[in-house]
């Protein structure tokens, strides 16, 4: 084989192996960028949260919800808002925001069944109780 011609195989072997080594470090590297996983909060509000509140739903022109609410962060930015007395969800404009309505939808359906179910277990617990005891519960 000709020199010249084993020297350039070798430099495009060389190539491949480094583009490979890359691209094995960016598999095992955090994502970072604009297409990055974000952190993302399922939470109730409280009341440090009103400012936030008041400013999304000015954003999004909804009304500012008084009750108890489910809040969605992103790295720690409100960025969605379900309110638990059944007003409708809203969150920042300017940001998909769908993903994290349904998850607050499914949060929401969670705690709905959670309270039905303690509903039902205290009802059937004061029925089992002697009428005794009934009078204390």
């Amino acid at each position: 084989m000709h020199p010249f011609l084993q020297a350039q195989l070798a430099a495009l072997h060389e190539n491949d192996l480094r583009a490979e080594v890359e691209a094995g470090r960016a598999r095992t590297r955090p994502a970072s960028g604009p297409h990055a996983p974000a952190d993302v909060v399922i939470r109730r509000s409280t009341s440090a949260d009103g400012p936030a509140l008041a400013a999304l739903s000015a954003l999004d022109s909804a009304p500012m919800p008084f009750g108890s609410a489910l809040v969605a962060e992103v790295s720690g930015t409100p960025r969605a808002v379900l309110p638990l007395d059944g007003g409708r969800p809203f969150g920042d404009p300017f940001v998909r925001t769908d993903e994290l309505v349904a998850l607050l939808e499914l949060r929401a359906a969670q705690i709905d069944r959670d309270q039905g179910r303690s509903r039902r277990t205290r009802r059937v617990l004061a029925w089992t109780l002697p009428a005794t005891l009934r009078r204390l519960v």
